[in-house]
């Protein structure tokens, strides 16, 4: 069999005992079958240059298309059509990922001026805070489950791109 850590940084880290949580000789003795993966996305399934979940495609050259993808995002979080920028996160609303912190800047996305959509699902505490917050502050923070399309809409029309983590 085969192990696999979250990235090849990860996996030479995990063989020494500092990190090992008492493994290191065990994954020391299988260190031909340790590998890791780097995170990252599909860039096919992800390219907003043929993205069928868009609105409007558009490139790195050509970027009137995400002026739409912007537009159909605002229009779909209850946002006006302003400048003020927008803040994505599609996450797994769980400890780990440190959602809590994202959260955290609920409250001050009026003073930035900014605002904020949250798509994801997890645990059931972290789910109704944000809940909670979108509808104390609905001018400024728009919380979705997750939906693969609604991911791609995020993505291709925020202005900025929250990626929490603990680790």
């Amino acid at each position: 069999g085969r192990i696999v850590a979250v990235s090849p940084t990860y996996a030479a880290e995990i063989g020494r005992p500092e990190h090992a949580e008492g493994l290191d000789e065990l994954l020391e003795a299988a260190r031909d079958r340790l590998t890791g993966i780097r995170n990252g996305i599909d860039t096919e399934r992800w390219n907003p240059a043929t993205d069928r979940y868009l609105p409007a495609a558009f490139t790195a050259a050509e970027l009137d298309g995400r002026e739409v993808c912007g537009r159909s995002l605002r229009r779909l979080a209850g946002f006006p059509d302003d400048h003020e920028p927008i803040i994505g996160v599609v996450a797994r609303l769980v400890e780990q990922k440190g959602i809590d912190v994202a959260l955290d800047l609920v409250p001050l996305l009026a003073n930035l001026p900014a605002r904020m959509v949250l798509v994801g699902d997890g645990e059931a505490r972290l789910v109704e805070l944000a809940r909670a917050l979108a509808e104390r502050h609905p001018d400024r923070v728009f919380v979705s489950p997750y939906r693969d399309e609604l991911a791609h809409l995020v993505a291709a029309g925020s202005d900025l791109m929250l990626v929490p983590s603990r680790f």
